[in-house]
């Protein structure tokens, strides 16, 4: 699985058909989770398009969360569950992985 280089990043084009449009308990679940990502300049994109961007800065990549039990499950344990959701395609990011990674890392410490 590859993911997308960082001209992707203001790209995405949401597919109707695969959910719901996002309600208020998501777009206030997305809002913790990008609070959870701290000074990260990491945004998040929800699967009908939605975005948030990092609280200051440039934003180096966006996090495509595919569904709403992703989205649950970053926010209950990001560390252990963002492998398993970028592996089984329901994450996908766009941008720089490694350095979102390292960026991510460096503002929770």
């Amino acid at each position: 699985m590859r993911h997308k280089t960082s001209t992707d990043i203001d790209t995405f084009v949401p597919d109707p058909s695969r959910a719901k449009s996002p309600n208020a308990l998501d777009r206030w679940m997305l809002s913790l989770l990008q609070r959870g990502f701290g000074t990260a300049p990491v945004g998040f994109v929800l699967w009908d398009g939605t975005q948030t961007s990092p609280p200051a800065g440039p934003t180096i990549g966006r996090l495509l969360v595919k569904d709403r039990r992703t989205m649950v499950s970053l926010l209950l344990d990001p560390e252990l569950n963002f492998g398993e959701a970028y592996t089984s395609g329901q994450l996908e990011v766009l941008g720089d992985l490694p350095k979102m990674l390292e960026e991510t890392y460096r503002a929770w410490e």
